[in-house]
């Protein structure tokens, strides 16, 4: 129980409004026994006082009680209206302030005019507007003209803005932008608000940029924990590839007739160059980019890599029930994380042998993904629980809780649905749910441009910069035969000292990670001597690597190792054109 002071320290904590309308009850009796009182004692002498006939006392006593009814009534209502009428302007205040001081941005648009008629205080901190400049503002004006999603700004506002004029309350995740111009995301929910005869838009928004990058940084570390796990399997199918190389390049030295080993030792190193690109492409850091894709021809592709996660006792099929396109618009890299997570829980739920079973179809509006594993199941318990943040069945170490709250972070982000049956002892299916679109798709594949037969001859001038020296003499070997000088420089400042003495020199093709002075820097002080030399920079490291870490400006030609002299040579006659 509540001490004496506890309770005093509670009562005065309370509104003011709020403790007048506890109390009034009290008052009213208090002041009904008041009048009550005052009546009984004066009334009787108030007559006397007046020298009335015994007539007209007699008139005035039969009376006398509904008098003072009718008086005490008056002055009961009068006190009463008063009281409430307190009551409803202290509420009206505080209502305000708590809606001023709330921790999220409210802010309300007049439906006749468009414009915004009010926002609290958190709304001015975070889009930077005094409430005279936003009430010139419309929803429009303080947003970008596409979201994330690609949807054009307006056509979803309007969008929304009539969901909630019928009553609904759409929740969304919506772009703004700040006064500075600053891209804000926002978590937004709208409702319709009336006030008299007018009618208002409210909206209340709570600024989730914070959320986002974290969640980019567990989705970031999750790739990252999956690429450990991959490193087995990589390294098995290197060995492999790395095996028929070294073998076909010995009967190649030993055979007169060596070109079927060559084309052997050609094809190998090409799937060591899509292994890596693969692998390099799921495991990029990368602003969330959503296209479309065909969602068949992206599973078929993560296919290898799925098996290179789970174990060889486990068995990974894949069906496709859809007789036409699946079509969705979606992070790519966020839908492969989303299925490699699915992937491996159900890896860890089977404990001996299993299978994991991916299944595609599709409906008029929706992409169904079922991915079902015969393991030890989902206890019923626990069913409520697994999607929520930290929440983890697995050993100490052995998972942080984060998979499928991520999971169902990424589905709902593309108004998508995530479900899920399971039984102890039997197993687990989650079901997705994606919206399909009509947009023109964009592949996922990487093409790789057919350079045969093509003569890309030349005789200018080629200034060769590579630290590797097997690279270097393959390369200058490579150039000399199709007609080209070559001249040849281990690192950019031998690089250097070659340029300041040959200003002749047509094409410049240079590593961009070199000691003494990398291709950057190369470039930079070439430029102060001969502006404008035309540059193909070559990298082992992809093209979105090296644009991010400012080594390489969007646009200026470059070329991914490992690449066949053909590409080399086709990249080097359209620079030179």
């Amino acid at each position: 129980m509540l001490r004496s002071n506890e309770r005093q320290n509670n009562k005065e904590q309370l509104p003011y409004f709020a403790r007048n309308l506890v109390s009034f009850p009290y008052k009213l009796v208090f002041l009904y026994a008041l009048l009550s009182v005052i009546w009984i004692t004066y009334s009787d002498r108030l007559l006397d006082s007046l020298y009335l006939s015994p007539h007209q006392l007699s008139i005035l006593q039969t009376y006398k009680g509904w008098f003072y009814v009718f008086i005490s009534s008056i002055f009961l209502l009068f006190f009463s209206i008063k009281l409430i009428r307190s009551a409803k302007e202290e509420a009206q205040l505080l209502s305000m302030r708590l809606i001023d001081e709330a921790p999220d941005a409210i802010i309300l648009l007049d439906m006749q005019t468009g414009k915004f008629v009010y926002q609290n205080a958190s709304a001015e901190k975070l889009f930077g507007y005094t409430i005279e400049e936003m009430k010139k503002l419309s929803p429009i004006e303080l947003s970008p003209k596409l979201q994330p999603s690609g949807v054009e700004s307006e056509k979803a506002a309007k969008l929304n803005i009539e969901l909630a004029i019928k009553g609904e309350y759409p929740k969304i995740e919506w772009l703004h932008k700040t006064k500075s111009g600053k891209p804000i995301l926002c978590e937004l929910w709208l409702s319709l608000f009336k006030y008299g005869d007018k009618s208002y838009i409210r909206g209340s928004l709570t600024d989730i940029s914070e959320r986002i990058r974290l969640q980019n940084e567990v989705l970031h570390l999750q790739k990252i924990e999956s690429i450990g796990q991959l490193a087995g399997g990589v390294a098995h199918d290197f060995n492999n590839l790395l095996t028929s190389i070294v073998g076909f390049a010995e009967l190649a030295k030993n055979n007169h007739q060596p070109n079927n080993h060559i084309d052997k030792i050609l094809e190998s190193a090409q799937r060591g160059s899509r292994l890596t690109r693969q692998l390099l492409t799921f495991a990029r850091k990368q602003v969330v980019e959503y296209q479309v894709i065909d969602v068949d021809e992206v599973l078929l592709a993560l296919l290898p890599m799925i098996e290179r996660l789970i174990r060889e006792n486990i068995k990974l099929s894949y069906f496709n029930r859809s007789k036409e396109t699946m079509k969705i618009k979606i992070d790519l890299s966020n839908f492969e994380q989303l299925i490699i997570n699915f992937c491996v829980n159900a890896r860890d739920a089977i404990k001996d042998k299993g299978e994991i079973n991916i299944t595609v179809d599709s409906n008029e509006d929706h992409v169904q993904i079922i991915i079902q594993d015969n393991g030890m199941g989902i206890p019923l318990e626990l069913q409520s629980k697994i999607f929520e943040p930290f929440f983890t069945t697995k050993e100490n170490g052995n998972g942080t809780g984060l998979g499928l709250a991520m999971c169902q972070s990424i589905v709902q982000q593309m108004n998508g649905v995530i479900s899920f049956q399971s039984e102890e002892g039997v197993g687990t299916s989650f079901i997705l749910q994606l919206p399909k679109t009509d947009e023109p798709l964009k592949s996922a594949r990487v093409e790789e441009k057919d350079y045969r037969n093509i003569d890309f001859k030349g005789s200018e001038t080629i200034l060769l910069v590579e630290d590797d020296h097997f690279i270097r003499d393959y390369l200058e070997e490579s150039l000399s035969s199709l007609g080209y000088h070559v001249l040849v420089a281990e690192d950019g400042q031998v690089a250097l000292n070659i340029f300041e003495k040959n200003r002749n020199i047509d094409l410049i093709i240079t590593d961009i990670v070199m000691p003494n002075l990398n291709g950057k820097e190369l470039i930079e002080k070439i430029n102060t001597i001969r502006p404008g030399v035309k540059i193909i920079f070559t990298s082992g490291y992809p093209e979105e690597t090296i644009s991010h870490h400012g080594i390489l400006e969007r646009g200026i030609h470059f070329i991914q190792k490992p690449f066949t002299r053909d590409v080399l040579s086709a990249k080097i006659r359209s620079v030179l054109s």
